[in-house]
């Protein structure tokens, strides 16, 4: 009988859920740099949606490794 395959580690788990965060939160960046370029937070249309997007990105990402996290953490009972 062959040994068990080992469960995958949370990285590999939420390998989506770590890039699409750290996508957003360069979006973020790049896009508070866009705003403050000024020197006082000035938004275009562009900026605003690049914001919002990122935002959503990010936390499209922190719910998918949270997801991930959890699903690790519930099957070692």
């Amino acid at each position: 009988m062959p040994a068990p395959q080992p469960k995958p580690g949370l990285l590999s788990r939420g390998a989506i859920g770590f890039w699409f965060l750290g996508l957003g939160v360069l979006g973020l960046v790049r896009s508070l740099m866009r705003a403050y370029r000024s020197g006082v937070f000035e938004a275009d249309a562009i900026t605003l949606l690049w914001l919002i997007g990122s935002i959503l990105l990010t936390l499209m990402g922190a719910l998918r490794v949270w997801r991930a996290w959890r699903e690790g953490s519930l099957s070692r009972d």
